[in-house]
């Protein structure tokens, strides 16, 4: 019995011990979080607003692979609801009467743009903590990103307040992973979207829309 127990202790600590090790050289890393859609168009912009701009919210789920030291490759999938909130002020002056969300009018909360949008893309990612600007044991890893979207908008509120379709995006942006332990991570990311289409919002007048992504994120390598 006591043979059994010591050797099966034995089995223990060599799995911990081979565990951590292999930790160290995980490949993959699935992340799953939730965080803000901001819009960017014709009837304004909330990147950089607060007071003024409702919050739209979203979960995200990244999944990604390690390439190199300096390079991961991976695939991103988000569902949110995405849209705007213009002051009332303002609306009087740059939307037509006919070209308003039906039924939201001045109803501050409500806004001009309403819809849900689901994203898939691809992505790849540049990390500093590459052994050459930072070391690859570094607790906190900064990267940049680029990457090509598929985004699907519906109407979810019924009243004409997005041009429903599937459009493509073009994204790229910055984040940085913090290390809880070697195979538990945190991560902020930061996403801008271009897309290919200046007529999402139903106004076609000027740069084609866009959307930013402020994301939180708990990942786990394997």
């Amino acid at each position: 019995m006591k043979k059994n127990l010591f050797i099966l202790c034995l089995c223990f600590c060599f799995c911990i011990t081979e565990a951590n090790t292999q930790s160290l050289k995980q490949n993959f890393n699935i992340s799953l979080g939730g965080g803000f859609q901001h819009y960017k168009g014709d009837l304004g912009s909330s990147f950089l607003e607060v007071k003024d701009a409702c919050w739209y919210g979203s979960v995200n789920l990244n999944l990604s692979v390690k390439l190199t030291k300096s390079f991961d490759a991976g695939i991103f999938l988000a569902k949110g609801d995405y849209g705007y909130c213009q002051p009332k002020e303002m609306r009087d002056q740059i939307v037509a009467e006919d070209l308003r969300c039906t039924g939201c009018k001045d109803r501050l909360g409500m806004g001009n743009l309403s819809s849900r949008m689901s994203s898939a893309g691809v992505l790849v990612k540049y990390k500093f903590a590459n052994n050459y600007i930072l070391k690859e044991s570094s607790l906190f890893k900064p990267y940049l990103f680029v990457g090509i979207g598929y985004n699907k908008l519906v109407d979810i509120m019924k009243r004409d307040c997005v041009n429903e379709g599937n459009y493509i995006s073009y994204n790229g942006g910055f984040g940085v992973t913090y290390d809880i332990t070697n195979r538990i991570n945190l991560s902020y990311n930061l996403n801008f979207g271009y897309f290919n289409s200046d007529k999402i919002d139903l106004i076609n007048d000027g740069t084609n829309d866009a959307f930013m992504q402020n994301t939180f994120l708990l990942g786990f390598n394997f």
